[in-house]
């Protein structure tokens, strides 16, 4: 038998609704948002679990730096009232430098 491949982690789940794995950002279902969630990498796909209920399924990107975002969670965050789009800018969270 063959070890696992992959990665496993928990995470809560940011306004931004998306979760990093590598350098790519991955959209999860906005619903998520606030909650922990569980999200699993094999070499060909991510996948998001939020109470052992799907989340998000994506292809894996091998991409730097890149974003994957699900056109269905995309929209269900841009019917929220002050829904902010897309993942976050490079820095934001980080401290000022001095």
């Amino acid at each position: 038998m063959d070890p696992p491949a992959g990665l496993c982690s928990r995470v809560r789940l940011g306004r931004d609704y998306y979760v990093r794995v590598d350098t790519v950002d991955y959209s999860v279902d906005p619903r998520a948002i606030g909650r922990f969630v569980d999200v699993t990498a094999s070499l060909d796909t991510v996948a998001v679990t939020c109470d052992g209920q799907p989340a998000a399924r994506h292809a894996r990107s091998w991409a730097r730096n890149g974003t994957v975002t699900d056109p269905e969670h995309a929209a269900t965050r841009a019917d929220a009232p002050g829904a902010r789009r897309g993942p976050p800018a490079a820095g934001d969270g980080d401290p000022p430098s001095r």
